[in-house]
């Protein structure tokens, strides 16, 4: 059973019931845009950069390159091999 469900019989039970339903959906949208927001923070911190416009919704990130000087012999190696893939065939 899931908070939909809990305030719609909830709202049945009267007055009490339609403040105690209406306190369920409110908690539900909290919880969602508490949810996003912390996606949203973790996928900024780990280096997804938004699009321009409107806020981005989960699939609209794309994740920059690391620098560099940060990546390990095994990953510059995949990156050169890449690009040179991306070179030929395309994206």
């Amino acid at each position: 059973m899931d908070l939909r469900e809990v305030a719609w019989r909830l709202a049945g039970q009267g007055v009490l019931g339609v403040l105690l339903a209406a306190a369920a959906v409110v908690l539900m949208c909290l919880t969602a845009g508490a949810m996003a927001l912390v996606l949203r923070a973790v996928r900024r911190r780990r280096g997804a950069v938004e699009p321009a416009g409107q806020p981005a919704s989960l699939g609209d990130f794309r994740w920059e390159e690391e620098p560099e000087e940060r990546l390990g012999p095994e990953e510059r190696v995949e990156r050169e091999e890449r690009v040179e893939r991306e070179e030929r065939v395309g994206p």
